[in-house]
């Protein structure tokens, strides 16, 4: 289930404290320190073994931070990616001026010529798009999108985060692993470990319902095609 940061917060202090009231708001040192905790656990989550969730799958038309237009026709186009960027597309789509589509497969980077797309780069440098310079003469004018798997949101410290959504489905993970961390400060074993556990279980749930497939479509992990969504329709190889 989704929850804003304010919500989950009043459930981990809630729990924490043993108390339903007073529950602390935006500038209260509590609120701040369970701030930090959150981010904790979206990290964690983030990274965990390795999972792609879909909830990190987006676009660049949603992202909305760049104009999507090939303009360079003699030294080939270079566009810098979003900044949120984790793993590059598997497909770059052109839209050309009569409403055709095009797509473009990225190579590796020491592929790269004047005839493919490719990106370099990193999730903590950031990405650039490069369009060799034949290729960028011939969709010259036209608009570009891709999917790609984005880094995890997280909730600001300086400005007010509540009414935030965070991106996991099951926000118990959160609230359990804020109280893990909380528990093993104040040196309670038997808080740590009960919360741990509830974390645990919460975390391997959200990989089961992510990698089983969709309603009607069940999941084929063993399917090949890369990383992601495989050709066939499972989670196993993300084609974005």
């Amino acid at each position: 289930m989704s929850a804003t940061v304010k919500e989950i917060h009043d459930e981990y202090y809630a729990q924490f404290r043993g108390q339903g009231d007073s529950l602390p708001a935006f500038g209260n040192r509590e609120f701040t320190l369970g701030i930090y905790l959150l981010r904790s656990a979206i990290k964690k989550w983030e990274r965990s073994d390795g999972q792609l969730w879909r909830e990190l799958i987006t676009s660049l038309s949603d992202a909305k931070v760049l104009d999507p237009t090939i303009i360079n026709v003699v030294a080939g186009e270079k566009t810098a990616a979003p900044s949120n960027m984790r793993k590059p597309p598997a497909w770059v789509f052109f839209t050309h001026a009569d409403g055709r589509v095009s797509r473009q497969k990225p190579v590796e980077p020491h592929l790269g010529a004047t005839t493919n797309v490719w990106f370099e780069g990193g999730a903590n440098t950031g990405y650039v798009m490069h369009v060799g310079s034949q290729l960028a003469n011939d969709l010259t004018g036209t608009t570009f999108d891709y999917r790609y798997y984005k880094s995890a949101t997280l909730p600001s410290i300086t400005t007010d985060p509540s009414a935030t959504y965070i991106e996991m489905s099951d926000s118990n993970f959160a609230v359990q692993y804020m109280l893990s961390a909380r528990f093993q400060n104040t040196r309670n074993g038997f808080g740590y470990k009960t919360a741990k556990f509830e974390a645990d279980t919460a975390l391997a749930n959200m990989k089961i319902e992510n990698n089983s497939g969709v309603y009607g479509n069940s999941e084929e992990e063993l399917a090949d095609g890369g990383w992601g969504v495989p050709a066939s329709g499972g989670f196993g190889s993300m084609e974005l």
